[in-house]
């Protein structure tokens, strides 16, 4: 059975962290564009100097970005090259030596005495004269 859940786990932890290390790696494909496209827009076109700089400044997140991606590549490979268990077995089962049943004669006493004390207090509640009040 424990087999069976590692197997399970294994494989959809694996999907998921396959999946995500593409859409990190087109991430910073598509950064990368992003950025060879400034640079290249800033050498064919004149700029003014506030252009210029929101130009530098966006390439500069973008690049920060980048470097983000490229630190998370590495930690999705590693956790798709470890394969650790899904459930540990700390301690193997065993059949309990003697049957569990429940304890007939405690059930029948408690409820004995709720239904006493409810039907008490019912009667109370009944028979009480009009001008005395229950505390």
């Amino acid at each position: 059975m424990v087999e069976i859940v590692h197997t399970m786990a294994r494989g959809i932890w694996r999907n998921a962290y396959q999946t995500s290390l593409i859409k990190l790696k087109e991430g910073v494909a598509h950064l990368e564009q992003q950025v060879d496209s400034i640079d290249q827009l800033m050498i064919v076109a004149t700029m003014t100097p506030g252009q210029n700089e929101r130009m530098m400044s966006k390439r500069s997140a973008l690049l920060e970005q980048a470097k983000a991606y490229y630190k998370s590549i590495p930690e999705y490979e590693l956790a798709i090259a470890n394969d650790p268990p899904a459930l540990y077995v700390i301690e193997a089962a065993y059949p309990s030596a003697k049957a569990d049943k429940p304890k007939k004669l405690n059930v029948l006493l408690a409820v004995f005495f709720a239904s006493f004390v409810f039907a008490s207090l019912i009667a109370l509640l009944k028979n009480k004269k009009p001008g005395m009040h229950v505390a």
